[in-house]
């Protein structure tokens, strides 16, 4: 890439918060998750876009940008860690109480991006590990009005041309398109990096903008997009029936072969 444009370079990762699903609990009783209490991490998904828009900075120059919308509190670690990867700014919007779809996420960060002129690239995780939807980057592409690579697997940016290889089922398919773009980032494409405590607690020198979601937009955008986006009925665990069987006595070479036995005859196995 010529210098003049590394120089102009601007990166953007977006980036969500979302409840560590690996230490999610279930109310007592209930088959509803405790979501209130349950710890929040920045996506793996998204931690991959933030890798690529870093390594994309480090190959080219230029800045790279995170950009988030919250539905509730983050935790300040959680931005430090994100800084800490190598991007040298967060700008967020909080939004509690707003139905955070695709599209009224796609929304608020089109408005997000459109605020930092001269942007390149948007990079953003293929699906969120909460929920896997996979539809924010493209709408986003659409609230853009910019191209989108879905999944991509590798990166690379040629002059004003992004060129990615995304990995199908039974080929590889290699795009291209031109600047700016939006590309989803698939999990095989890189392993984020850990960054160290040192790292995470310098990362505090830097700017962490918080943006007005109604300065963003206004509130009859906001009512239509509440009156567009999907409905969040409920969200619970799957019921499951334990057969409650207890194997006591004998040698566990006889307990295997009554375990077998049972198997059998729910159809569970067959000899």
């Amino acid at each position: 890439m010529p210098e003049s444009a590394a120089d102009s370079l601007l990166l953007v990762a977006c980036l969500k918060l979302t409840v560590d699903v690996n230490a999610l609990r279930m109310l007592p009783g209930s088959p509803v998750p405790d979501l209130e209490h349950a710890p929040m991490r920045i996506s793996d998904f998204d931690e991959c876009a933030i890798e690529e828009a870093v390594r994309m900075k480090e190959r080219h120059g230029g800045r790279a940008v995170g950009v988030s919308v919250l539905s509730r509190p983050a935790p300040r670690e959680l931005l430090l860690r994100a800084l800490a990867m190598g991007l040298d700014e967060i700008r967020i919007v909080h939004a509690p109480g707003e139905p955070l779809d695709p599209l009224m996420t796609a929304a608020i960060l089109a408005k997000m991006v459109g605020a930092l002129p001269g942007w390149r690239v948007v990079f953003c995780g293929e699906g969120s590990v909460d929920e896997y939807n996979c539809q924010a980057g493209a709408r986003l592409a659409q609230a853009l009005d910019v191209p989108c690579v879905a999944c991509a697997s590798r990166i690379a940016l040629d002059g004003h041309s992004l060129r990615a290889d995304r990995t199908l089922e039974d080929r590889v398919e290699r795009v291209e398109c031109p600047l700016p773009c939006v590309v989803t980032v698939a999990g095989e494409a890189c392993t984020p990096r850990l960054p160290s405590v040192l790292q995470i607690l310098g990362a505090g020198r830097r700017p962490l903008v918080e943006m007005d979601l109604h300065g963003l937009l206004p509130v009859e955008s906001l009512r239509a997009l509440r009156q567009a986006g999907a409905e969040w009925r409920d969200t619970f665990a799957p019921a499951g029936a334990r057969r409650g069987i207890r194997l006591e006595g004998g040698t566990p070479e006889e307990a295997a072969a009554v375990l077998v036995r049972l198997l059998e005859r729910e159809g569970s196995v067959h000899s």
